[in-house]
């Protein structure tokens, strides 16, 4: 009768390329668009990067504002299925980036006025990859799917083929080690994810979903 429990939020992928670009300097693709400083902060204060400028990876101007978005629905995050599954070889940030970035990409993401979204094994580092994979059952769409997987790649420039979609050694090899999260760095940062939380939790300023204060 109230018309549903207000669930609806906006996935916001420019929050996440703002902050991958600039902790892996990666520039291809989509990520073209960013990299630099100032669209971290636009993120922080209006939520899309791109509200209309010019995009250089489209050829077009991109995007509208959502500055009168509410923050209550917006969701943000430095990785999810998407942004890990769809690179190459489904390898997560932890493969590239150092503790101290992997916490800096933490913060930035948990102390943000938005909705915060955590990949699983995100908490702790997981080191098993999450490539593309796939269980069909008709040999034309596995055709495709994997042909279209490769064309998809050529436009980062990358080399080599990714795992096949299809086998299920892909699948396997995405399967999560939780147990990683009491060892070494990855309790490390599991702690520090926890403390986080902690304080997003228990701190108004942090759980009260406001730009307040942003400009």
């Amino acid at each position: 009768e109230a018309g549903g429990y207000g669930l609806d939020a906006q996935w916001n992928d420019d929050f996440h390329h703002a902050i991958h670009t600039l902790l892996t300097g990666e520039k291809s693709g989509y990520y073209e668009d960013f990299g630099n400083f100032a669209d971290l902060v636009k993120a922080f204060r209006e939520g899309f990067v791109l509200s209309g400028e010019y995009s250089s990876y489209r050829m077009r101007r991109h995007g509208n504002s959502s500055r009168e978005c509410p923050t209550s629905r917006m969701v943000v995050f430095s990785q999810n299925h998407d942004q890990v599954g769809n690179r190459l070889r489904g390898e997560r940030p932890s493969e590239h980036l150092s503790l101290p970035q992997l916490k800096l990409a933490a913060a930035t993401v948990l102390l943000s006025p938005y909705l915060p979204l955590l990949f699983m094994g995100e908490e702790y580092g997981e080191s098993a990859p999450f490539p593309y994979f796939t269980s069909h059952s008709d040999a034309g769409l596995v055709a495709a799917v994997r042909e279209g997987r490769q064309k998809e790649f050529a436009a980062f420039g990358e080399q080599g083929l990714p795992p096949d979609p299809q086998a299920e050694s892909t699948y396997l090899s995405a399967k999560l080690k939780p147990e990683q999260r009491h060892r070494g760095d990855h309790r490390n940062l599991f702690d520090f994810y926890r403390e986080l939380v902690r304080l997003r939790t228990e701190f108004q300023p942090l759980n009260s979903l406001s730009r307040e204060g942003m400009e």
